[in-house]
């Protein structure tokens, strides 16, 4: 039932070189995951050696990590807007991988039968309204002028056509809040505490 088309695959190119902006494959998504991951173990040492089911816990931590990059938050374990979209979430898991969906899949001349694909995937078309309330709470807090806080973000911020774009890099190059000493002839730029070379993310030299 999915489009993969030209569009997904556009889409895609766009999603994986933006979430590698926001921290995908470096180490800063590694440290959003070990902070879940702490999150994580106190939730465990809360329930003071209680034998528990750990699955519902495990999918709230991963859907943590997930909108930290998407939304650029995260949710309590007992938030019910967290408890209740993983429920709507598993149960369009499971209508995608049942009959009627895998029949449509094959068919997709079945999808002009009226009201037959709003009835075999109510649950993805609730997903779908979670998503859109989120999105919605996200698209206030926007600010175009500022860069993206989240990959959300990154997807409002779309530049008509025909633009022409000029890279402001004096300002990277010279960014007091990433450079120690931006001015000045400063090696230790480059260096880490043992004297080895590093490669600041920031750094961005001419023709790049």
């Amino acid at each position: 039932l999915a489009p993969y088309g030209p569009e997904w695959r556009e889409q895609r190119r766009f999603s994986v070189s933006t979430l590698r902006n926001f921290g995908l494959g470096k180490k800063s998504l590694e440290d959003w995951v070990t902070k879940e991951a702490n999150h994580l173990c106190d939730a465990f040492t809360a329930q003071a050696g209680q034998p528990i089911n750990p699955n519902p816990m495990l999918n709230k931590s991963t859907c943590n990590v997930i909108a930290s990059l998407i939304f650029a938050r995260r949710f309590e374990y007992e938030d019910p807007f967290l408890i209740r979209m993983l429920k709507v979430l598993e149960q369009s898991l499971t209508e995608v991988s049942g009959l009627i969906p895998e029949v449509l899949n094959a068919f997709p001349i079945l999808l002009r039968i009226p009201r037959l694909a709003d009835k075999a995937l109510q649950g993805q078309k609730s997903f779908i309204a979670i998503l859109d309330n989120l999105l919605t709470e996200n698209r206030t807090t926007w600010d175009p002028v500022q860069a993206p806080r989240n990959l959300t973000d990154a997807f409002l911020a779309e530049i008509e056509k025909g633009t022409i774009l000029l890279p402001n890099m004096s300002s990277m190059l010279k960014d007091e809040s990433v450079w120690e000493k931006p001015l000045r002839f400063h090696p230790e730029h480059f260096l880490d505490a043992q004297g080895h070379f590093v490669k600041p993310e920031a750094f961005m030299p001419f023709s790049a």
